[in-house]
């Protein structure tokens, strides 16, 4: 297994030349957020902004638009109907945005119900953009891990150990009494760059090398951190990183930004918002530019 280095991550942050433009960022399609979950939406949105992407249009139900628009001024914003129990197909609006996008993250705050994955399996059948799945984009699949692997474009799954137990059919502890087999088992499995989440973060390149993330620190194990991971890894496929180099840069400056959190404001006070304060640190430390 490689342990991520700095001069990796230093290497692979992207150049901002002076004629950029909104373009040239990118655009990050986001499928997250439900009512009593709009922060997750926010969150991932504002982690895809702090690493440069140019657009981020939000896919939400208009319960909750008002929160995450004052959360994230800075996005577009398209509509889906709550869920209520019955079918509702809001799969051809998707679609068509997806088409016009870089890159789409599916999951974070977005609900573990029917509607929720029947929208992620019509998507994963239907689009070719590189995509991550999160949270309950992984949570709906639980039993239907087919649809990842036959998933035609390229793909990136963050998983949890809980996430990835339900994934695999087994019990967390299983998957924390050997981490490394089992992200290279559910990479090999869907054939997605897997990220395994938690102290000493594991990414796993389907049938190929493993990498260890040896930043971050306990005070980032709180509720929406994840959030911010998910919006940053699109982010970076946004600007055009293959796969397996917007999970290590995502990871990496991540935990980086979590370490300066918890610096400035301990482990026990620093919240997942601070880890969105402490990006900008990071690109100024270790930026070539």
């Amino acid at each position: 297994m490689k342990t991520i280095t700095l001069n990796a991550v230093e290497r692979l942050i992207p150049e901002i030349k002076d004629d950029h433009h909104k373009g040239k960022g990118g655009t990050a399609l986001m499928l997250c957020g439900s009512y009593g979950l709009a922060g997750a939406a926010a969150l991932a949105a504002n982690g895809a902004y702090r690493v440069g992407v140019g657009i981020v249009r939000c896919v939400v139900p208009e319960s909750i638009y008002s929160i995450v628009s004052t959360l994230v001024p800075e996005a577009v914003f398209s509509f889906c109907r709550e869920y209520d129990g019955k079918r509702q197909d809001d799969i051809g609006e998707i679609l068509t945005l997806g088409e016009k996008s870089n890159a789409m993250l599916i999951g974070c705050g977005l609900g573990n119900n029917n509607y929720t994955a029947e929208t992620v399996k019509n998507i994963l059948q239907r689009v070719e953009i590189p995509i991550v799945l999160d949270a309950d984009g992984l949570n709906v699949l639980s039993g239907g891990i087919e649809y990842l692997r036959r998933y035609k474009g390229e793909k990136i799954i963050t998983p949890h150990p809980a996430e990835a137990a339900r994934l695999l059919g087994v019990d967390t502890a299983a998957i924390q009494s050997d981490r490394e087999k089992y992200a290279r088992m559910l990479a090999d499995a869907t054939g997605a760059v897997t990220l395994l989440k938690g102290h000493d973060t594991i990414i796993a390149l389907p049938y190929s090398e493993l990498y260890l993330c040896p930043f971050g620190n306990g005070g980032m194990g709180k509720g929406g951190s994840g959030d911010i991971l998910a919006g940053m890894i699109t982010g970076f496929l946004c600007q055009g990183l293959a796969p397996l180099e917007s999970a290590i840069l995502g990871v990496s400056i991540h935990a980086l930004a979590g370490d300066d959190a918890a610096e400035r404001l301990s482990k026990n006070a620093m919240m997942p918002r601070d880890i969105l304060d402490s990006i900008p640190a990071v690109f100024k430390k270790y930026s070539q530019v």
